[in-house]
């Protein structure tokens, strides 16, 4: 899980760099949302597989939080989930079924946002 301002500070996810990278970003409830949606906002990026255990235990708490921060009027707040799952199918059923209601990176862009960020395996 990466956290960060969306603020040009070093070393931090800023706004215009989802923006510049291409991100194509998709809501449970609105569809493809635009990168600019997340200027100003604290964005985790959950890099998580549905057939990893860890991932499954922590989803769950991970959403709880989600939902209270966001009904308790946390508007600045953001999740963008990375699928490490082996089809685009396994990720959109365990985002749409288990997560809750965040940002999911298109499946196509997953590993080159993974590369990025030293990713190399979850947990």
């Amino acid at each position: 899980l990466l956290l960060g301002r969306m603020l040009a500070l070093p070393g931090w996810v800023t706004m215009d760099l989802v923006k510049s990278k291409g991100w194509r970003l998709n809501s449970k409830s609105r569809g493809q949302v635009d990168a600019s949606e997340l200027g100003g906002k604290v964005v985790a990026i959950y890099f998580s597989a549905h057939w990893c255990p860890p991932c499954r235990g922590f989803t769950p708490m991970l959403k709880q939080f989600y939902e209270g921060a966001k009904s308790a009027g946390c508007s600045n707040f953001e999740i963008i989930f990375v699928s490490s799952d082996r089809s685009p199918a396994e990720g959109q059923e365990y985002w749409q079924n288990e997560h809750g209601d965040w940002l999911m990176l298109d499946s196509s862009q997953a590993q080159p946002v993974g590369d990025m960020y030293g990713v190399r395996g979850i947990p």
